[in-house]
């Protein structure tokens, strides 16, 4: 995807497509939500410590659709959070 494509979700929400046109829709909405933290409180005597794998799968957002559902690693939408709706995200500042 190129800078300046929008997000929206098409075929009945049934899919994302990046189009370049300005949004003006709801159907351009995406939610980026990330995995809720464990409870450390029941981790007492045990070390307040998470496993590198956790650290690494709490790092990473789901990205979700208008209707609801998350995209996949492989361009699908599912309607729950699974390791293929996982993902590393970065940003940079413009130049």
């Amino acid at each position: 995807m190129h800078r300046n494509h929008y997000i929206r979700s098409a075929n009945k929400d049934s899919e994302l497509r990046a189009v370049q046109k300005a949004p003006t829709s709801k159907k351009y909405l995406l939610w980026l939500e990330q995995l809720p933290l464990p409870n450390m409180s029941s981790r007492a005597g045990q070390g307040a410590s998470l496993s590198e794998a956790t650290v690494c799968r709490l790092s990473r957002v789901a990205i979700r659709s208008q209707s609801g559902r998350y995209l996949r690693s492989d361009g699908s939408l599912t309607d729950n959070v699974k390791e293929a709706t996982l993902f590393s995200m970065s940003f940079k500042p413009s130049e």
